[in-house]
């Protein structure tokens, strides 16, 4: 339209907007000359109730800050939150247990720091470690833990009082090598400190498995048989990577840690499933992790259709009468749990090499068969 009396004209009129919002309680007009003021409602809160954690949960949590606040024990806050926590717990367990768990605790940290300094072996620290008896007080700090759970602990709770002593000692470990990682930072590498952190990410593995034994729980938390398979499957695929070297050394630093996750995931499969069945289980994703491997290489095309056709064998004749149809569900997990391994050693492979863009790729992928995994664990239905 031409610039003319018509535009002006336009100008004159109010123009209604109707604004729609689900805020306001009825369509809003607004003109251009008059300003009308809109209607709004507060939102709906919607009110969230925090997670319960679990007693066995909560007497880790409880562990674990009465290890770092003996750590850092010129940290005042810390110990102040520690006691909060301990009286927190003592009132949904026992004032007597926790007593004992947090006395066997100090004496194992304290032995656990002195006995990490007794090894230093520059001279002036040997020479004060001689003097003052660094080894043999360390000694004594874990026999006197010894004795809280012999004499103390064992008559409280019994036969648990085994998971609850593994719990604490490697809650000791997790920390006390967390604590030599952090010191390390900034000075020379060398494999002991690379150790340290391996070394606590293991130690939390098996607290963790401990921790759920600890039978403070009223009601029986165990791992789901669905939820055992999955991680058999997973934590099988990722150490098989490592025990036969095609990692390219990538790995070098996490075949003891990837062998104590897979450890404890077959010991939560052995005590949930038929030893049978988790032994099948154990041969298909062996056979089935070489098969998605050898896939990748060109060259053993021949020997990866091998394997595969070895994979379902043992699918058709060992698992399949062990678990009926349900053992479909088996085998897809396997395989999304192969294929996600593969995927990020190749993702590792390619950033290493600087391709980036090959490195996401193959990284979206292995988060695609990760949701696929979890999504077939679901359909095994083994826990009905």
């Amino acid at each position: 339209m031409p610039c003319g009396c018509s535009q002006i004209a336009l100008l004159c009129f109010p123009v209604r907007v109707v604004v729609r919002s689900r805020a306001v309680t009825a369509p809003a007009i607004l003109d251009t000359d008059v300003a009308r003021p809109v209607e709004l409602r507060a939102p709906r809160r919607i009110r969230v109730e925090p997670k319960r954690l679990s007693r066995n949960e909560e007497a880790k949590a409880m562990i674990e800050l009465t290890c770092r606040a003996i750590g850092c024990h010129h940290d005042e806050t810390l110990r102040r939150d520690a006691a909060s926590l301990a009286a927190e717990v003592a009132e949904s367990i026992s004032p007597a247990i926790v007593s004992a768990v947090t006395g066997m605790v100090d004496q194992l940290r304290t032995g656990a720091l002195l006995e990490r300094y007794n090894g230093h072996m520059n001279p002036i620290a040997f020479s004060y470690n001689v003097l003052n008896d660094t080894s043999g007080r360390a000694q004594k700090d874990m026999e006197d833990a010894m004795s809280i759970y012999e004499d103390v602990l064992c008559p409280l709770v019994g036969d648990r009082a085994e998971a609850i002593w593994w719990t604490c000692f490697h809650c000791v470990w997790a920390d006390q090598n967390q604590l030599d990682w952090d010191d390390s930072q900034g000075a020379f590498f060398s494999s002991t400190t690379r150790g340290y952190l391996e070394e606590a990410e293991k130690n939390r593995i098996l607290a963790n498995y401990w921790a759920r034994r600890m039978g403070f729980d009223s009601t029986s938390r165990e791992m789901s048989r669905n939820m055992a398979i999955k991680h058999l499957c997973f934590y099988q695929s990722r150490l098989w990577t490592v025990q036969n070297g095609v990692d390219g050394g990538l790995y070098m630093n996490e075949k003891s840690l990837r062998q104590t996750a897979f450890d404890t995931a077959n010991w939560e499969a052995h005590e949930r499933l038929d030893v049978n069945v988790v032994r099948v289980i154990k041969r298909m994703v062996g056979k089935a992790r070489r098969s998605v491997h050898r896939e990748q290489n060109p060259t053993s095309t021949r020997s990866a259709s091998q394997a595969w056709r070895e994979a379902e064998a043992v699918r058709d004749s060992e698992l399949r009468p062990l678990l009926g149809d349900r053992a479909a569900a088996v085998w897809e997990v396997a395989l999304h749990a192969c294929w996600h391994e593969q995927n990020m050693l190749l993702y590792h492979v390619a950033e290493k090499e600087g391709h980036l863009a090959a490195a996401e790729e193959h990284r979206q992928v292995a988060v695609r068969d990760k949701t696929s995994m979890d999504i077939a664990a679901y359909r095994m239905d083994l826990d009905e």
